[in-house]
């Protein structure tokens, strides 16, 4: 369900009021189901039977550093990152907004309002970008929580240690983002990960705990279209290591806790570049679960789709393995559960069989039709299979 009106939910409230309404509404905001309100229509990726919903945005932004000012995005939980590493300004807000939502009322409005004229045009890269920090800081103890930990914090409850296998969300393209290369990312999730036995006061350190990123492609599909974007255990890199090696599945960093509990921050971070601007993306609906399934995160990860109901577009996005450069991948759709139908079994999608755009490290793919005939039925299961192997991933698009 999409949200048209331009009011704007100020962040900005007092601390006494935050308070309160985490102590009244705290525990409502968590489930550990999918909570969707308008389950069957707008189910649009599919329900798993475990999963942890982290954030619908329904309430308000929650301070973690009082004494910080508001401008900064330290004070928040949510903030806008307003330079990059050199000073150069970012000219931006992050906030919990009523214009748009997948689901309920409200989402994250992340907008650029222009860029900074003092800044030279070959160094706009870093200053065009969105980039929304998720700061789960303990100001008390002047350490970085885990996010389960902040989940606690919060008066949450139900989060299962050692269980999540997947991070989704759903993000919105505003329509002056400009389309990139398949090859190249435009959205980026960075995670920063902890051994449990490291130092608190950083968000990354420990032996196998650092700060990793996971690349998507998503273009603008259509006013009311979002992209369902899934974080894996297979990062793209991470910070300190070549660009052109793939550093491989993630899973279990430290015995008893997989990589999705050892996370403390994270950040969301845009690159297109925008014909216009403000220019503004949202987010909704941020959950971990299980995905039960044997699925190929070795060759087929950073899975994202989109579908246009009113073209019949279908978009899906993922990257291969970084030295399978000249590996083609085969997509195929089915009307049920194609881990329980089979892959043979299921039907060659139009123009089905994908080559890479790029041979090197710049590994995305990317599949779009408007031929893919659904027969009449409420959703299909569409899979991505390389060319050499038995095993694939699976998306669901409701229609």
């Amino acid at each position: 369900m999409t949200r048209t009106t331009d009011q704007i939910i100020s962040i900005r409230v007092p601390l006494s009021l935050i308070i309160f309404g985490l102590i009244v509404c705290g525990c409502s905001k968590n489930t550990n189901t999918i909570d969707n309100p308008d389950e069957d229509s707008n189910n649009e990726g599919g329900k798993f039977e475990v999963s942890y919903k982290l954030e619908n945005f329904e309430a308000t932004n929650t301070v973690v550093r009082p004494s910080h000012d508001p401008s900064k995005y330290t004070h928040w939980e949510w903030g806008f990152d307003s330079s990059d590493k050199s000073g150069n300004k970012r000219l931006g807000t992050a906030v919990y907004s009523n214009a748009m939502a997948f689901t309920g009322n409200q989402s994250l409005a992340m907008t650029i309002d222009g860029l900074d004229p003092n800044v030279p045009d070959d160094n706009n890269q870093s200053v065009r970008n969105i980039f929304v920090q998720y700061y789960p800081y303990d100001d008390d103890n002047y350490e970085y929580r885990y996010i389960r930990e902040q989940e606690v914090w919060k008066g949450h409850s139900g989060y299962q240690l050692n269980t999540y296998n997947r991070m989704r969300m759903w993000v919105k393209v505003p329509k002056e983002a400009i389309d990139m290369n398949p090859k190249d990312d435009s959205f980026q999730v960075g995670t920063y990960t902890r051994l449990t036995t490291a130092d608190r006061n950083s968000s990354e350190s420990g032996g196998n705990g650092g700060h990793f990123y996971h690349y998507f492609n998503l273009p603008y599909m259509g006013n009311d279209v979002w992209h369902q974007v899934i974080v894996d255990f297979h990062p793209h890199t991470e910070r300190g290591v070549s660009g052109s090696i793939d550093i491989g599945v993630q899973d279990n960093p430290e015995s008893g806790y997989n990589y999705f509990d050892l996370m403390t921050r994270y950040y969301l971070k845009s690159l297109n570049k925008s014909t216009s601007y403000p220019s503004t993306w949202y987010v909704d609906d941020i959950e971990l679960y299980f995905d039960p399934n044997d699925e190929n995160i070795e060759q087929v990860y950073a899975l994202s789709r989109a579908y246009n109901r009113e073209n019949n577009r279908v978009q899906l996005g993922w990257s291969r393995h970084k030295q399978e450069g000249e590996l083609s991948h085969e997509v195929r759709y089915a009307f049920e559960d194609i881990h329980v139908l089979g892959w043979s079994h299921a039907k060659l999608a139009p123009n089905g069989v994908v080559t890479p755009p790029s041979k090197g490290s710049y590994n995305g793919m990317r599949y779009t039709s408007q031929d893919i005939d659904f027969e009449g039925a409420d959703f299909i299961y569409i899979a991505i299979k390389p060319s050499n192997s038995d095993r694939f991933r699976q998306i669901k698009i409701i229609k």
